[in-house]
């Protein structure tokens, strides 16, 4: 198994710079790192043998023992200029420690911010100046805090403009995804994607076959539904909660896009939904905008909560039912469910109490994740929500798998599993995984002669295929690690060519439209980094 190296990141100094027209900073070579961002006026720069046109935004990497000179050409420039370093942590020697020093703050040698991230760069960068020259152990910590924002503000920049425009498209539906609930201005998002605004428009039009302005609308408004459930929030606070300041436009919008008004919504939304699956069947609930009263966890596997990240913040209110083992519904009885959803457990010896509740609906044989989407919004009246969802999700992997074409090596795939015991090996039928990756997004499947979902204790059966590539899903470090060491596995074509990938996928889920839409966006970036 390789070994992680972490990078820790230090802040040294922060200084601001205020330089006259004609009035050149002296020539100097820093000891170390540095960063300098332009926040007024422009000018000229030359950083070792590279010349630079300053202008307000822009933040250059400046390495150790590189000359440097600064000439301002208008009245005046303003800059700030900030020394770090970066070292990478060998957690494997204790006594050694250092891995390696002097990495770079940041990896390419300039980024052009747009306005107002520049602005929210530079009033860090003040707030930054008293604090890094402080004692006190608190200030230490708000000053390095900083510090990595202002990093991950740089390196998010930096990426977004090396990404082919639909992969930037998803960048930003990521981050609006994280940001709704901010004033966000849109007009910030083209540069945060690299594309011109017309460009950046069209490219997300093709994507989500909506404006980004409906995109975001649409997030705010999922989320305003689920806080909806909460009778203990008003409107005022709902709104507020999810971007809108003011709640008489946030009420007007959700009354042309949902139909009713958030005070009817809220009367119509308050069934009280559990849901006891081995699927995660919240994710459908919380698409529709309805948050459940419980739902599946899984904590072993996702220690807390026992959900996906993605699906956390969205389950708050709702108490986790831990489904690695068996539950009667005599459990439940005391939350007083209006509705319970339920798909059969493997042997359990429950499942006929289940059925005999009048309240209990039983979702057994449903073979696509669109078929519990529709059974979800049938049962909440949210049919034309889940055909927006279900397009949204197309357009999607459409793009995605338009992405993937120029990522992905050519030639034919065997998707695995290595458990503790076992290797599966999937047969590409019947399972929303190799559905998604063999259908939707398009890798081409080497075939497997067996009419069920996976073969059990598949490894024999995977020597003889001997396949060109090998993708390794939900597998952690010990099975893995177990696996590499088999003398057979060793053997494989795949193996000796070094076509085996194994993305960290222990939150690629596609059995629900966020889930697919996480596990869309994970994998177009998986392949994108190798």
């Amino acid at each position: 198994m390789s070994t992680y190296y972490p990078i820790v990141y230090t802040l040294r100094s922060v200084k601001e710079h205020q330089l006259r027209e004609g009035v050149s900073l002296r020539s100097f070579r820093p000891a170390r790192d540095a960063l300098c961002l332009i926040t007024e006026g422009r000018g000229t720069a030359r950083i070792g043998s590279n010349e630079f046109v300053l202008k307000p935004g822009m933040c250059l990497r400046v390495r150790p023992g590189e000359t440097v000179s600064l000439m301002p050409a208008g009245k005046q420039a303003k800059l700030f200029y900030i020394h770090g370093a970066a070292v990478m942590l060998d957690l494997g020697d204790p006594e050694a420690a250092v891995a390696a020093s002097g990495l770079p703050l940041m990896e390419c040698g300039s980024v052009m911010l747009p306005a107002k991230a520049a602005a929210e760069a530079a009033a860090l960068l003040k707030q930054l100046i008293p604090l890094v020259i402080s004692n006190e152990h608190t200030d230490r910590h708000r000053s390095q805090s900083l510090f990595h924002e202002l990093l991950h503000m740089l390196a998010l920049y930096a990426e977004a403009g090396k990404l082919p425009a639909d992969d930037a498209v998803l960048r930003t539906m990521k981050w609006m995804d994280r940001s709704y609930n901010n004033p966000v201005s849109l007009n910030m998002l083209p540069a945060l994607a690299g594309l011109t605004p017309s460009s950046y428009c069209r490219a997300f039009k093709r994507v989500t076959g909506m404006t980004p302005g409906a995109y975001l609308t649409k997030v705010r408004l999922t989320e305003a539904k689920r806080l909806l459930t909460d009778r203990g929030r008003t409107l005022k606070e709902v709104a507020r909660s999810v971007g809108f300041q003011d709640e008489l436009y946030f009420s007007r919008t959700f009354k042309k896009r949902e139909g009713i008004s958030p005070s009817e919504y809220r009367r119509k939304g308050s069934r009280r939904i559990a849901i006891v699956s081995q699927l995660f069947l919240q994710d459908h609930m919380l698409a529709l905008g309805v948050q459940p009263i419980a739902a599946p966890s899984f904590p072993s596997l996702f220690p807390g909560q026992g959900v996906p990240g993605y699906l956390r913040p969205m389950l708050n209110q709702t108490i986790p039912l831990n489904v690695e083992r068996r539950i009667r519904y005599s459990e439940l009885s005391a939350l007083s469910p209006d509705i319970v959803i339920k798909t059969s457990f493997r042997h359990d010896p429950f499942d006929q109490d289940w059925r005999e509740q009048s309240n209990t609906v039983v979702l057994d044989g449903v073979t696509k994740w669109t078929g519990y989407l529709e059974a979800f919004a049938t049962l909440l009246g949210k049919e034309a929500e889940a055909e927006q969802i279900i397009r949204n999700i197309d357009a999607q992997q459409q793009a995605a798998r338009d992405a993937l074409k120029g990522l992905i090596p050519a030639g034919k795939w065997t998707v695995i599993r290595a458990l503790a015991d076992e290797v599966r090996l999937y047969t590409g039928r019947s399972h929303a995984m190799t559905d998604l990756l063999f259908q939707d997004l398009g890798l081409e499947m080497h075939a497997v002669d067996d009419a069920e979902p996976y073969i059990s204790h598949g490894l024999a059966k995977l020597a003889e295929l001997d396949p060109e590539r090998i993708l390794i899903l939900w597998s952690d470090a010990g099975s893995l690690g177990r696996l590499k060491a088999n003398p057979l596995w060793q053997s494989l074509r795949a193996v000796a060519e070094g076509q085996v990938y194994a993305p960290d996928s222990r939150e690629w889920d596609p059995w629900g439209p966020l889930g697919r839409a996480h596990t869309i966006r994970e994998c177009v970036n998986y392949f994108s980094r190798i």
